[in-house]
């Protein structure tokens, strides 16, 4: 697609430069130009005096072709990929294991002991009384001279120049915040609860004496006594219910800035400053100094003395001993033989196919369109109008 419309962008410029080419410069004189020839070759006409003449312009309309990139919705055909299960037969073989008896010969090891006569050598250690001759070392003393070096300090005095600082004072300002407070009225909203009676009424219970007429059995006479009976009646109840309300409430608000303030500080600078003087340095010098000192050494000293020496003789001895080996023996056992026999067996399984549907759907294409446009251009032209037309 981009290919496409590169390949067609291109073609139609170079439509454009030849089609603007023709309208524009018409068609020319044979001759390049009427100053290099006296005359002209077609009809005579240019010499050297129309040569000298000023060049003459005309209007033209010329014809210029521009692209135009639009948009526009296409139809086009896209395959999308639909799965559906299918189930098939289908055939595998599976190893199945068999086990054989079989009988075999096989070797078996036993051990067994017998007794067997043996000779061997043994060391046998005795000690015997030998003159030897020895070296032993006795520790002597003596006196021997010798020479060591002695380091003396000693004192020269030197001039040198000695680097030392003075302390000068000065006053330099600087800049500090301070931090002021200030009081500010500030209006708040304030949500306080106020309580509002309400009447109500409410069920109460109370005692009541009612004469009661009785008759007493025994004279005859009626008297009146008094019961007391519960009644229900309804009275009057004050309630004191919360209503919140808003009020505006100025208070004293305490702020701070900060304001810069300058002032001045002494400072205390080290400055250097060089000076000669004496001073006593310490130096060192060898003197070699000679004295006694006691050596020690070892003077060796032979002598003869008599050693038990621990000598070994050889002799051999013969025994009975036990002795182990193995003997084979070949006896015949019974062992499963384990074989593997393929088995042909047949199933059902179930399988994803994937297919592709076909599906219009409305894209949109940028193509390229050349839009013809014509302009008005000033074109030079040659003083003969015989030869350009």
């Amino acid at each position: 697609m981009k290919w496409s419309i590169r390949l067609v962008m291109v073609m139609g410029g170079l439509a454009w430069l030849a089609a603007s080419a023709d309208a524009s410069f018409g068609r020319r004189c044979r001759v390049t130009c009427c100053e290099t020839r006296p005359a002209c070759v077609t009809c005579g006409a240019c010499s050297d005096a129309s040569a000298k003449t000023e060049p003459k312009f005309e209007e033209r309309t010329i014809v210029e072709y521009k692209p135009v990139h639009k948009e526009r919705e296409v139809k086009r055909t896209i395959y999308k990929p639909v799965q559906r299960e299918i189930k098939e037969d289908y055939t595998w073989v599976e190893m199945q294991t068999e086990t054989t008896p079989q009988k075999q010969k096989c070797i078996d090891w036993v051990m067994k002991e017998k007794d067997v006569q043996v000779t061997y050598n043994v060391c046998t250690p005795y000690t015997v009384q030998e003159e030897q001759e020895r070296v032993r070392y006795e520790c002597r003393t003596k006196q021997v001279p010798y020479t060591y070096n002695v380091c003396i300090p000693y004192t020269e005095q030197e001039k040198r120049t000695v680097t030392r600082y003075r302390i000068e004072t000065k006053q330099v300002p600087y800049t500090y915040n301070v931090c002021i407070p200030y009081t500010e009225m500030v209006t708040e909203k304030q949500t306080f609860c106020r309580w509002v009676p309400e009447m109500t009424t409410r069920e109460v219970t109370r005692a009541c004496k009612v004469p009661v007429v009785t008759v007493d059995p025994c004279t005859g006479c009626s008297r009146t006594c008094w019961t007391t009976v519960q009644q229900t009646c309804t009275v009057p109840h004050c309630v004191m219910k919360p209503v919140t309300e808003t009020r505006d409430v100025t208070r004293c608000v305490t702020k701070y800035r900060y304001e810069p303030r300058t002032e001045m500080r002494t400072v205390c600078n080290p400055v250097p400053y060089t000076e000669e003087c004496m001073v006593n340095v310490c130096k060192y010098r060898w003197e070699p100094r000679t004295e006694m000192r006691t050596v020690y050494e070892s003077v060796p000293v032979r002598e003869k003395v008599m050693v038990n020496v621990c000598k070994m003789k050889v002799e051999p001895k013969t025994e009975t001993r036990r002795v182990c080996e193995w003997v084979p023996v070949e006896k015949e056992v019974t062992i499963n033989v384990a074989t593997c026999k393929p088995v042909e067996k047949k199933g059902t399984r179930t399988r994803v196919v994937c297919e592709w549907k076909p599906e219009e759907v409305t894209v949109k294409e940028a193509y390229c369109e050349w839009e013809k446009t014509t302009r008005t251009v000033k074109v030079q032209v040659c003083g003969c109008s015989s030869c350009c037309r």
